[in-house]
């Protein structure tokens, strides 16, 4: 059998990734919608983030949306709980390393709440390391090998 996932960035439209994130919200810690209006975050992802895809036909089922400035900040990991167990999302991060490390970004950071286990575990896996703890959420960062740096 095939894989019937096909790759993009940026492809989303804002209602595309609204009910995306509707469909992942309650396996987000907490459910997402009890921090941010989706409708709204969704709109912001589409505009100013750089959005890695993972597409099923004309469905979004995972992404990674990340800012890129001074660094990269990865502001939304998602799947769509049908999708989940078959290494989307390490497969994104694996995608938004390689972006950034091509862009000679030093550092790519990311928040976590600390009781969400298995995100922190992909993390982990993926080389991020915890920088900071402050109320219940986890600071982490991945440094760029190539020794690029802030100066």
């Amino acid at each position: 059998m095939t894989d019937p996932i096909t790759e993009a960035v940026g492809r989303a439209t804002a209602t595309q990734f609204a009910a995306h994130l509707v469909r992942c919200d309650a396996a987000f810690v907490p459910p997402l919608s009890s921090r941010v209006s989706l409708e709204a975050y969704a709109a912001k992802l589409v505009r100013h983030a750089v959005c890695l895809e993972c597409w099923a036909g004309d469905q979004l089922v995972a992404s990674v949306a990340m800012y890129c400035g001074d660094d990269a900040f990865i502001s939304n990991v998602s799947v769509d709980p049908q999708w989940s167990r078959r290494g989307l999302a390490a497969r994104l991060l694996q995608r938004a390393i390689i972006f950034s490390w091509q862009r000679r970004l030093p550092r790519l950071r990311l928040e976590v709440a600390a009781p969400n286990a298995a995100a922190v575990a992909l993390y982990r896996r993926t080389g991020f390391s915890v920088t900071a703890e402050r109320d219940g959420t986890l600071a982490m960062q991945l440094l760029n090998p190539n020794g690029v740096t802030d100066d």
